[in-house]
């Protein structure tokens, strides 16, 4: 485990030192041949593929190994079922046609990383029902309560593991630019975008352009939404109220982009991003799972008091 603990802290050392360089690269250049080169997201997307897969990796095999010496063979039968149950995950999503190679290698490692902590929650839980006869939510509670940087440490991993769905979510972003006028739609997926009405409003803050549509999937009406861009007479500034639809599966980002001159069109710009909300949801999990690791062990306390009196 000791070794797990030192090739993750490498890894993060060397992500860094890959943001730091991409970071840092175009005022170097621009010093050194007076030219801004700047790195953008294809150079970090590149970077940082494979060392996610390694951090998911390790997040999924330290857990199950012992401190100073670890049996192989103990090791084997400990990654067998997660390995069985994250390779039957691989085969559906094939089946359901998700042909993206990335994709579909960064599902499997974070399916078999969620597998082994589940696992690990299991076993400990079914021996203190077997042992101390608690029924289930008794037994988790006590588990975690008991060996606090233990689960604590688990539960930073299933925020982590949720935080990598939602960035492995960005392989399938779709975007759309595209004019419309009143009584048009833009289609997007299993989505519909309607154009009921395009307004313009002069008022003593800000002149505003906005556009009312009417959002639907799979041909059920979800909302209503209203895009706008605003022009602030006091400052003469310009800025765009983006509308959101988000959900567990996905989030749509409509940004109404201006009016064509001369024209009743305007332009919108709609994007799909999914699973963007897991990487929310596996924050607060991380933060959940780091409160918990920290939290003074009351237990160890009041034993220490009882043998101190």
């Amino acid at each position: 485990r000791e070794s797990g603990f030192l090739f993750n802290n490498v890894v993060f050392l060397g992500a860094c030192a890959a943001i730091f360089y991409g970071t840092i690269f175009p005022t170097i250049s621009e010093a050194l041949v007076d030219i801004k080169i700047t790195l953008g997201p294809p150079f970090f997307n590149r970077i940082f593929y494979p060392i996610g897969i390694f951090l998911l990796i390790l997040a999924g095999i330290t857990p199950l190994l012992a401190f100073r010496r670890t049996s192989l063979k103990i090791l084997m039968k400990n990654i067998l079922m997660p390995l069985i149950l994250a390779a039957v995950l691989f085969f559906v999503l094939v089946l359901l046609k998700i042909n993206y190679i990335q994709s579909l290698i960064y599902f499997t490692i974070i399916a078999f990383v969620f597998f082994v902590i589940i696992l690990e929650f299991y076993k400990g839980v079914r021996t203190r029902i077997r042992v101390r006869k608690e029924n289930i939510f008794i037994a988790l509670i006590n588990l975690i309560n008991y060996n606090k940087r233990r689960y604590g440490g688990y539960i930073v991993h299933l925020g982590i593991i949720f935080i990598f769905i939602g960035i492995t979510g960005s392989f399938f972003n779709t975007e759309i630019k595209k004019e419309i006028s009143k009584g048009d739609s833009i289609s997007i997926e299993n989505y519909k975008i309607l154009c009921n009405d395009i307004k313009v409003e002069d008022n003593l803050n800000y002149i505003s352009e906005s556009v009312i549509l009417e959002l639907s999937k799979d041909g059920k009406v979800i909302k209503s939404l209203v895009p706008e861009k605003r022009l602030y007479k006091a400052g003469n500034q310009n800025t765009s109220e983006v509308r959101i639809h988000s959900s567990l599966s996905e989030d749509i980002y409509i940004i109404y982009t201006g009016k064509i001159p001369d024209s009743d069109k305007v332009v919108l710009q709609v994007l799909l991003n999914p699973l963007v909300k897991w990487i929310w949801i596996g924050s607060w999990v991380l933060a959940v799972g780091s409160v918990i690791i920290f939290l003074p062990d009351f237990r160890k306390k009041t034993f220490k008091n009882k043998n101190n009196n």
